[in-house]
């Protein structure tokens, strides 16, 4: 938020656009939430074109003037400030230079949130006061990998499908659920008496906003085809759930515990205050070579008379991390040649020692974690 105060080139600007931002976007006008664009740049910026200038500019930290001056602006009009003061509307012109990093926009998108964009990219997200650095909301190399290794013999067209319709729903203020089932059509008849059954129907991003639009969850198969709306997700409590999250999100997981041996079932859950989450979070595939490799580095290791200690620790920081993918055999293995290294040089006193800890086996863990090589 330095670098974007900056941006202005005002020269009392470093310690005042974070707070102002986060009052600003709590305050309403006449009842209504605030919604508008500001612009941080100075006056004379080449890709600011001004359509209205105060007479007398308002200081940023005039929250109520500031706030009830947002109601004119909108996609097309954007307030103009240097981020200590607002200098009236102004509209975007030309070709911006990004690499000279000289122009922000201050997105208000609703109560007690905003965000902060460069060159159409968000750069930083703030909710209720707490900031949050931009994370793809749903990455589609994650989103295809897992659909992948969860719905046997899927296309790509298929999935391309699918990325496109989860795409659109994410767009739903409210939030909503995606339940994709190899066995949509049964758990359709079994959902019946809580959900809203429908003739099968071949849906797109034009149908996607209205079915998603009332609560409950879509219930589709891979073909895109939908059976249900509505759909009151059921399931058996797990230690799974977390209660830091809405009811939406536990209702997915518990479905999904309760299907995961039934049927091949994939969930997209976006909640009202827009994170997205895919159920089940698959942990992302790896070489096992890399894993193989790294053994055979501990091996040798084990053989040599000097206490490689840097060494021995990235290895052994390496198979703490990927514990997940290790199998009984590898686990036993590592922590053999670990206890043979360090009953080696227990009487080393070449500084302090890390205590390293057993290694044992998933039982989530299966060969479709691996990369094929």
């Amino acid at each position: 938020m330095t670098t974007v105060s900056m941006a202005g080139q005002h020269p009392n600007s470093l310690h005042v656009l974070y707070d102002a931002c986060n009052t600003i976007s709590s305050l309403k006008y006449e009842g209504a939430e605030g919604f508008g664009k500001m612009v941080i740049a100075p006056k004379s910026h080449p890709n600011v074109k001004m359509t209205m200038e105060l007479e007398k500019p308002i200081h940023i930290k005039d929250f109520r003037k500031v706030r009830k001056f947002l109601e004119l602006a909108d996609h097309k009009q954007l307030i103009l400030s240097d981020s200590v003061l607002i200098y009236g509307l102004c509209q975007l012109k030309g070709k911006y230079n990004y690499h000279e990093e000289s122009l922000f926009i201050v997105n208000f998108t609703k109560h007690f949130h905003w965000e902060v964009t460069h060159h159409e990219h968000v750069m930083v997200s703030v909710a209720f006061r707490m900031p949050d650095l931009y994370n793809e909301k749903l990455n589609r190399e994650k989103f295809f990998s897992s659909l992948r290794r969860l719905f046997s013999g899927i296309d790509k067209i298929r999935l391309n499908t699918l990325w496109d319709i989860t795409m659109e729903a994410t767009k739903q203020k409210h939030g909503t659920i995606l339940a994709i089932s190899s066995k949509a059509d049964e758990e359709a008849v079994r959902l019946s008496s809580q959900c809203f059954k429908i003739r099968p129907i071949r849906i797109n991003k034009d149908i996607i906003h209205q079915i998603t639009s009332i609560d409950g969850a879509v219930l589709i198969d891979t073909d895109c085809t939908c059976h249900a709306i509505g759909v009151i997700l059921d399931g058996i409590a797990t230690s799974n759930g977390d209660s830091s999250r809405g009811a939406r999100y536990n209702s997915a997981v518990r479905y999904y515990e309760y299907m995961e041996h039934k049927a091949q079932t994939v969930l997209v859950v976006i909640s009202e205050d827009g994170i997205i989450d895919l159920i089940p979070n698959l942990k992302p595939q790896v070489k096992h070579s890399a894993i193989n490799r790294h053994i055979n580095e501990l091996a040798k290791l084990s053989e040599t008379d000097k206490f490689l200690r840097k060494s021995f620790n990235r290895l052994m920081v390496f198979f703490q991390e990927n514990d997940f993918y290790l199998s009984q055999k590898e686990c036993t293995m590592v922590n053999k040649l670990r206890r043979i290294i360090e009953l080696k040089h227990k009487n080393s006193n070449d500084g302090i020692r890390m205590i390293w800890d057993n290694l044992l086996p998933n039982k989530e863990m299966n060969e479709a974690y691996y990369l094929k090589e």
